[in-house]
């Protein structure tokens, strides 16, 4: 594989031909399908699409998303940087019978102007999904979210998915994670019932409950921490809800944004939360 200037695009091409599909589209080690499914229904739910709907994608890797996401819209658009994930996100779309009204691009949304993103048209729906934390310095992930706003149409929504819930201080240390028995994951998910009143949404106690029986039955991967896998430590930033926050306000747009938790059974749901900005006009 030849190398590029950047190590996030050289990891995706790298297993987008793989086929286990959760490595393809670089998902923590040891997601089954059944989590995959229930990331996909959540997203689907949380976009509220239907037949009339224009969706594009920033960062749709192999289309793990979007083969879903556009078999229920009218029209959908995957870019991502990465060109050999690109290439297999259109062979599956094709093989889906989505095309040509569906489709992936090889662009770097980091690089493009906004000359260029008007060219592409606004969109119902603009969904970022585990994408915002391979940003290496603040500007771009700011960058990232001016390209969302950019690409919204008015009273659209677009899903900015998978943002680290520091707050709740979950610790997901790969060196921990190995010795992990039954008894310390029980321990460790009660603690982090009783650490969730700081969180920005808010920890129904079903919700609750229903994750300390995930944690304590399945013990988290080394590859749950936040830093991609395969990745040199640091570099990356450090994402938090309290930063996206942060970034959402240097926009200057008039925008109306919430917090929501994934629903149970989504990878890695109990240290991530969902950020669904709307346009109001």
């Amino acid at each position: 594989m030849t190398k590029s200037d950047n190590l996030v695009r050289d990891v995706h091409d790298a297993v987008a031909g793989s086929d286990i599909l959760a490595e393809a589209g670089v998902r923590p080690a040891g997601t089954t399908a059944r989590e995959l499914r229930a990331m996909q229904r959540d997203v689907l739910r949380k976009l509220q699409l239907d037949r009339e709907a224009s969706v594009v994608e920033i960062g749709c890797g192999i289309g793990l998303l979007g083969v879903p996401v556009a078999r229920r819209a009218g029209r959908y658009v995957g870019l991502d940087f990465a060109p050999r994930a690109v290439e297999v996100a259109n062979g599956r779309l094709l093989a889906a019978g989505l095309a040509p009204r569906a489709r992936a691009m090889c662009v770097d949304i980091l690089g493009a102007d906004r000359e260029m993103l008007k060219a592409l048209g606004r969109f119902d729906r603009v969904l970022v999904y585990s994408v915002l934390h391979y940003a290496r310095t603040d500007a771009e992930a700011v960058r990232f979210l001016r390209s969302t706003v950019d690409l919204l149409a008015p009273r659209g929504r677009a899903l900015v998915g998978n943002i680290p819930l520091e707050d709740l201080l979950i610790d997901w240390s790969a060196s921990a994670a190995p010795a992990a028995g039954l008894l310390a994951r029980l321990l460790a998910a009660t603690r982090w019932t009783a650490r969730g009143g700081s969180a920005p949404v808010a920890l129904t106690r079903r919700w609750k409950l229903r994750r300390l029986a995930e944690m304590a039955l399945k013990a988290p991967s080394a590859a749950a921490e936040f830093a991609p896998a395969r990745l040199p430590s640091g570099y990356t930033i450090s994402l938090t809800t309290d930063a996206v926050e942060r970034w959402l306000t240097t926009l200057g747009e008039e925008l109306v944004s919430r917090w929501e938790l994934p629903a149970p059974g989504v990878p890695l749901a109990a240290a991530r939360a969902d950020l669904i900005v709307s346009r109001p006009r």
